[in-house]
């Protein structure tokens, strides 16, 4: 059995710094170097940690395929978080079951499911922060 010495939190802190100005992610489009990957998740792990998020709390994903899902995933992972992963997919009750059975005390969401939080929001008494992703300009 081999012995691993790294942590995925910290190959992402060695290498992400390492590609700089290469393309890390291309969607629609746009790219996002590596410098910046490592910059907005960095940004979405401490934006979390200061608005009360403690480490090893449950934060859920709840958007369409996007590239701020793997900014988020990689940000969740760097404040020491737990990630509670919802397909765009699901019904309204089935995401609301997860989200009252993991306790997810954030949530980072895609602009197509902002109705849907605000409407089932009274029934997440573990929810304390609401991450909304922007409208792509």
């Amino acid at each position: 059995m081999e012995n691993f010495d790294l942590t995925l939190n910290e190959l992402y802190n060695k290498a992400l710094p390492l590609y700089g100005d290469k393309t890390a992610i291309e969607f629609s489009g746009e790219k996002t170097s590596y410098e910046q990957l490592n910059r907005q998740a960095n940004r979405l792990a401490h934006g979390l940690l200061r608005n009360g998020i403690e480490v090893e709390n449950p934060v859920a994903l709840l958007m369409s395929n996007c590239a701020e899902y793997i900014i988020s995933d990689i940000a969740i992972m760097k404040a020491g978080l737990v990630k509670v992963p919802l397909n765009d997919m699901l019904r309204e009750k089935d995401i609301l079951y997860m989200l009252q059975d993991s306790k997810a005390k954030a949530i980072i969401v895609g602009p197509n499911f902002y109705s849907l939080i605000s409407k089932i929001r009274s029934e997440l008494p573990s929810l304390q922060v609401i991450v909304g992703l922007s409208e792509p300009v």
